[in-house]
């Protein structure tokens, strides 16, 4: 078998990339900077996973869709919550579905005198849901077992998409996101650091080993933090780290943010006095905010500028009056939560 071959990520810089919609997801643009250019491509060639510091709102989520559309791969993730466990990310045993199924069936036996439930229909691996690693290691065999499992799991089970023009080879791998790694327990990432390690894991209840077939490229695995939570040493040591933040002084924020707007929406959307009218707004909300007030972002920026477009695409006046009554709610958050 050949050899894997490390990937070469070259989007053009500063170039408007559009993101189609996926699953929750609506349809984004972006762009691409030389420093996370060159931090994705820090990360394929020693495939090491790329952690994503910064704040909310700063498109570490974004980042990930669009090195998957760049290199044309699928993209599939997992948004970690405080009750996920690194098993999660591997697989599922639905134990719930198993048992439902067993009592259904038990009371149809006692009712119909039919024979009670089949160890087929009972058997454990049928109840076994792929994670997002399983498919990154294995494409074929989690769309398998993805299908066998949909049979008894229904809609709990995640079947993702694939470039129709994609095969996982030694040249075309899977982009992995692993987002808010910071709100589970201390032991996911460590934990996590084994499991790609390996590159392999033992599949419970019979059902055998998976792994990254010999040659095949690695998945490039992008984990976000918004830092809630200290990570673990080890786990940083392990990763590529990028952090995303905006520029200090005024000046260079201002043309920060209003670059991002470029990005985002046409000239003609939102007028550019519009803009920097909610600029000055935003600025102040955010530097009004302290301590562990939800500080307006870009997002907030981009959402207030989404909704002035949304209801009065074009119209400079009607946005400015919209504005005025409306961006209590987008950017001054803080100032609600405390009744200010």
């Amino acid at each position: 078998m050949s050899k894997a071959v490390i990937p070469q990520f070259a989007p053009a810089i500063d170039r408007r990339l559009d993101l189609p919609a996926l699953r929750n997801w609506r349809p984004e643009r972006h762009v691409f900077k030389p420093h996370t250019r060159a931090a994705i491509q820090a990360a394929l060639a020693c495939q090491r996973p790329l952690l994503l510091l910064g704040e909310p709102g700063l498109g570490k989520t974004q980042l990930a869709r669009a090195a998957a559309e760049v290199l044309g791969w699928p993209l599939v993730y997992q948004v970690v919550n405080g009750r996920t466990e690194c098993e999660d990310l591997l697989y599922r045993f639905d134990a719930v579905a198993r048992l439902a199924r067993a009592q259904v069936a038990g009371r149809t036996h006692i009712a119909t005198s039919n024979p009670s439930p089949t160890g087929d229909e009972l058997d454990p691996l049928n109840y076994v849901v792929p994670g997002v690693l399983w498919w990154a290691y294995a494409w074929t065999a989690a769309a398998d077992q993805s299908k066998r499992a949909s049979g008894f799991c229904g809609e709990a089970v995640d079947a993702w998409r694939k470039p129709d023009d994609w095969q996982q080879d030694s040249r075309q791998g899977v982009v992995v996101l692993i987002d808010e790694i910071d709100k589970a327990d201390s032991e996911v990432p460590n934990s996590l650091l084994e499991g790609l390690g390996t590159v392999g894991f033992q599949v419970p209840h019979g059902g055998g080993f998976v792994s990254l077939p010999h040659g095949y490229v690695p998945p490039l695995v992008i984990v976000t933090s918004n830092e809630e939570r200290d990570l673990p040493p080890a786990f940083l040591r392990r990763c590529c780290i990028l952090r995303l933040e905006l520029p200090e002084g005024e000046l260079e924020l201002k043309q920060e943010i209003l670059s991002y707007a470029e990005v985002h929406f046409d000239a003609t959307d939102v007028p550019l006095d519009v803009r920097e009218a909610v600029f000055d707004q935003w600025l102040k909300d955010r530097r009004s905010a302290s301590g562990d007030d939800p500080r307006a972002g870009l997002a907030e920026y981009l959402d207030m500028l989404r909704a002035l477009h949304e209801m009065h695409p074009g119209d400079g006046k009607k946005q400015r009056d919209l504005f005025e009554e409306t961006h209590p709610y987008i950017l001054g958050k803080h100032k609600q939560r405390l009744g200010a």
